[in-house]
């Protein structure tokens, strides 16, 4: 498994800030990347856990995670 995970479905109004505190539940956040053009997010993202454990819960805690009505989809990549 990788640490990189591809986050799907999130919300317009999400800002990097938010991705951040959610995920350091699952673990260490190295990096995030919400995934905009011309400063408007396209409704996707990567983030990059510090170890593959971390990667694990994450995407257990967050594949389905609804936020702004919006059901996100993780995969790691």
């Amino acid at each position: 498994m990788t640490t990189k995970l591809y986050v799907g479905d999130v919300s317009f109004n999400v800002t990097q800030a938010q991705l951040r505190d959610l995920f350091l539940l699952a673990g260490e956040v190295t990096k995030i990347h919400l995934v905009e053009d011309q400063g408007i997010s396209k409704g996707f993202a990567f983030v990059y856990m510090a170890t593959e454990a971390d990667s694990h819960k994450a995407l257990e805690r967050f594949d389905g995670y609804l936020l702004d009505e919006c059901p996100w989809r993780l995969r790691s990549c």
